[in-house]
């Protein structure tokens, strides 16, 4: 299983990340910026597949607790926004107070971190976002928009592979993350997480192996002028 890190790794995570951005902006490189997002069903090997990208793009990966741990953290959030310039934070306020108000968002105190998060990366741009509705909180153009599928056979044995777990127990833990994954994004965004509208590409992983996968995301990038 993947070692989880503790809070204070990803507060010490979160000061080299923000040292990387003031690194950047002290450079001024004039380049776009790389944003993927990823959402994905439970055991298609989702995580493993973003770290790839992060890795061939040379991107930052924002991926489970680290993003949780951020935006449960007043002090860490208010460190990230306060890494945008006067001009770009204004931006991320106004652009906060225009997300339709029907999603509930100004409801929810997590919600708002996660929302200030999300835009603050994207306005630095250069990284994989995996999970937490990213394909929501930042605008389409923005980004490259990715939704990771397999038949739900091959994901109980693929889970009962990698974690070494009986049918019974992968079946059911696959249950049990793709009813939260869906309350999640219908409960905040008042969407269904599986309509292929939300994204650019739709990738079955049964069958579409990883490197194929990068090039694919390598076209769409290149198509939506992200590289």
């Amino acid at each position: 299983m993947e070692k989880i890190p503790t809070p204070d790794v990803i507060e010490q995570l979160v000061d080299e990340q923000l040292s990387r951005w003031k690194t950047e902006a002290q450079e001024r490189r004039a380049v776009a910026k790389t944003l993927i997002t990823v959402s994905r069903e439970p055991g298609c090997n989702g995580a493993e597949i973003s770290a790839k990208l992060a890795r061939e793009f040379s991107l930052d990966l924002y991926a489970g607790k680290i993003v949780e741990e951020v935006a449960k953290s007043t002090r860490m959030t208010t460190a990230v926004i306060e890494s945008l310039d006067e001009k770009n934070r204004s931006m991320l306020d106004d652009w906060i107070a225009m997300l339709d108000p029907s999603h509930s968002l100004g409801s929810y105190d997590y919600m708002h971190h996660v929302v200030k998060l999300m835009g603050t990366v994207a306005r630095h741009g250069h990284a994989v976002i995996l999970g937490r509705g990213g394909n929501f909180l930042i605008e389409p153009e923005r980004q490259l928009r990715i939704r990771l599928i397999a038949p739900r056979e091959w994901r109980i044995r693929n889970a009962m592979d990698r974690f070494g777990v009986s049918r019974q127990d992968a079946e059911r833990k696959i249950a049990q993350v793709e009813t939260e994954r869906k309350d999640y994004i219908l409960r905040y965004f008042n969407v269904d997480i599986a309509d292929p509208i939300n994204y650019d590409l739709v990738i079955n992983t049964a069958f579409i192996g990883d490197s194929a996968i990068i090039e694919m995301t390598r076209a769409g990038l290149k198509f939506k002028n992200l590289i």
